[in-house]
């Protein structure tokens, strides 16, 4: 869904690397939640 490897999943949990502005927008649209929300600053 987010056209991106596992290893690239992983690295972003470690905060290894940062997310794109695109790929917290295509997350926000599958898990239908706004960027505060997803990014924790609102509930």
């Amino acid at each position: 869904m987010l056209s991106t490897t596992q290893s690239t999943v992983g690295k972003y949990e470690r905060e290894e690397i940062q997310l794109a502005v695109d790929t917290i927008i295509k997350i926000c649209k599958v898990f239908e939640v706004s960027a505060d929300y997803l990014l924790g600053l609102e509930d």
